[in-house]
């Protein structure tokens, strides 16, 4: 669905929002337009991270000189993938509605020790040991 967001189109990859995502959304744009910052909660589960991807992705592409990378940062590694996941997500749903996806680059990043292939390096499990092998 494309929604409006204080006067900036959003594509929202589902068939459903909560009114809290909308609140959400609003109050992002509002700090984005400031070029603050913000500190926002949501309980777990209710679409923060489509949200603020829904929104930011939007922006960029509406406002590409004001607004023109999202660093996305995350505890964990399920989290990250997560978010690549619902990034695919809005991406097909661009596709689906302009017949093409947003001219953007997408990248996720990760410590050595979880993306070394050499087995005799990765087997070390500690990031400093894996490191430092993988420099040798």
């Amino acid at each position: 669905m494309k929604i409006d967001v204080d006067g900036l189109e959003v594509y929202f990859p589902y068939d459903y929002i909560y009114p809290e995502q909308i609140l959400y959304m609003s109050e992002l744009k509002k700090t984005l337009d400031a070029k603050g910052h913000c500190l926002l909660e949501m309980p777990s589960g209710t679409g923060k991270t489509v949200s603020l991807l829904s929104l930011v992705i939007a922006y960029m592409l509406r406002f590409p000189d004001h607004l023109d990378k999202l660093v996305y940062c995350s505890r964990t590694i399920p989290e990250i993938e997560k978010c690549v996941e619902e990034l695919r997500n809005l991406f097909k749903y661009y596709e689906q509605c302009d017949g093409k996806p947003p001219s953007l680059f997408a990248v996720a990043l990760s410590a050595r020790k979880n993306l070394c292939i050499n087995e005799s390096v990765s087997s070390l499990r500690q990031g400093s040991l894996v490191d430092g092998a993988c420099q040798k």
